[in-house]
């Protein structure tokens, strides 16, 4: 072979390794998101109606152990959505009153939670919250890495040192 044809060669397995690694990190962050959550990402719904029930609910362990969890009654039938902690709805100053009327952007749950709902974003009287991004992945999980890393677009936070 030239050196001509091993410079060719070289170029096209750097464009294709720079390709995939482009690509790789979303396609980890579906399935991550995927695997760690109990809801269909390409499954989002519209909820509107008016709370019936405030509850509070476990979530997991930790920090963010303590959720909250909403029954909207739309008129038609009663919908469980999941929203978040309670830890993260108190800092963004957001609390829920039976008899509220809201409209939730939210996730079909799958599996044991096939009949619960989990929140990606909420609105009411003209205010917005942001509880998931597009990919299912919580805001409060980002909120405790201060916006470093966790895929395209997350920022390179906000500690930069100087």
């Amino acid at each position: 072979m030239n050196k001509k044809t091993i410079w060719i060669a070289a170029i096209i397995v750097a464009m294709v390794t720079m390709g995939f690694s482009q690509v790789q990190p979303q396609r980890r962050y579906l399935n991550r998101a995927n695997r760690f959550h109990t809801f269909d990402v390409a499954a989002q719904v519209g909820i509107s109606g008016v709370i019936a029930k405030v509850e509070n609910c476990t979530l997991g362990g930790g920090w963010y152990a303590n959720g909250i969890s909403l029954t909207i009654d739309d008129g038609k039938q009663k919908s469980v959505v999941r929203l978040g902690p309670v830890a993260f709805l108190g800092s963004n100053n957001w609390t829920f009153k039976q008899g509220e009327k809201v409209d939730i952007k939210a996730f079909k749950g799958t599996g044991n939670f096939a009949n619960v709902f989990f929140a990606a974003q909420v609105n009411r009287g003209g205010k917005s919250l942001l509880l998931r991004d597009e990919y299912g992945f919580p805001m409060w999980r980002q909120s405790l890495r201060r916006g470093r890393g966790m895929g395209r677009g997350r920022g390179g936070g906000r500690y930069r040192g100087w």
